[in-house]
């Protein structure tokens, strides 16, 4: 199956033009012009083989704030589709930057798409053990940062429970490597959210298996996706004397320091615990039921 967005709702004919156009150059403050190759469908590639909006969304934040992570930190990018995301991070001089996908027939394109930018490319099953170990021997430093754009979506559901195991197995790496039981990786994601509230699904699931998130807020991304339909979202281990009660999702400052785990929450969430992009308002909680 592949690990590639499926859109719930399909696209205008505007913007199924630009999914299918076979270049598009995005313009980032410090990265420069980045000019990914679509090929839309070729090989049976799916919906990877082409450049999302949350793509974009995640590209241009890390390109802006990349300052706040140290310039060592070593990356993965989960769905990396074309590889705007890895792309960027590579640029903004983060290290050992590593772009997967799970839909092997996006392979080509992806390294085609990296291959001057110094990032490796590796097919990752989510659900396999040998797969993570080939994409990253366990024998080398775990990742510091994790990055993936639009990997929640209707379709790709039955592999989210095998995607919440992977992300606890990066994280007890990192903490085995570091001997440090807080050492676990920043884990970023970025989302559109759409009618059928795909990420408040994976976010209650994500609480079961003992993960809590932040938002930041919407002022903090690209003037052109604030309008509630994208989100960037952090994900983190809670402590086991916080399982019963950490709030599910909170909203953040906008700054994403690898050594913070803490929430800073405001309010400017909706009910599904998904922000509603208010703008910066007084600090409050939303807790989701479950």
């Amino acid at each position: 199956m592949s690990q590639a967005l499926v859109p719930y709702e399909p696209p205008l004919a505007s913007a199924a033009f630009v999914l299918t156009s076979p270049t598009r150059t995005f313009q980032l403050s410090r990265s420069g012009p980045v000019t990914i190759t679509q090929e839309w469908g070729a090989g049976g590639a799916k919906t990877g083989s082409a450049v999302w909006d949350a793509s974009f969304v995640l590209a241009d934040y890390i390109d802006r704030h990349c300052n706040e992570w140290e310039r060592n930190s070593s990356v993965i990018e989960l769905g990396a589709g074309l590889g705007l995301v890895s792309i960027t991070a590579a640029r903004c001089g983060l290290a050992q930057v590593v772009a997967t996908d799970g839909d092997s027939a996006v392979l080509p394109a992806l390294e085609k798409n990296v291959a001057a930018e110094g990032v490796r490319v590796a097919h990752l099953n989510w659900a396999d053990s040998a797969s993570l170990d080939a994409a990253l021997p366990p024998n080398l430093r775990p990742p510091d940062i994790v990055l993936a754009s639009d990997i929640i979506f209707l379709g790709s559901q039955p592999a989210w429970r095998a995607l919440l195991a992977l992300m606890e197995t990066l994280c007890r790496r990192r903490r085995a490597w570091f001997s440090d039981e807080t050492a676990d990786p920043l884990i970023m994601f970025a989302q559109t959210n759409r009618i059928a509230r795909e990420g408040h699904h994976f976010l209650r699931l994500a609480r079961r298996h003992g993960f809590a998130a932040k938002t930041l807020p919407t002022a903090m991304l690209h003037a052109d996706y604030r309008t509630g339909r994208s989100s960037i979202f952090t994900l983190h281990r809670r402590p086991r004397d916080e399982l019963s009660d950490e709030p599910l999702l909170a909203q953040g400052t906008g700054s994403c320091q690898q050594t913070s785990q803490q929430p800073n929450p405001a309010n400017g969430i909706g009910s599904d615990g998904i922000s509603t992009g208010d703008g910066p308002q007084p600090a409050a909680v939303v807790d989701v039921a479950l």
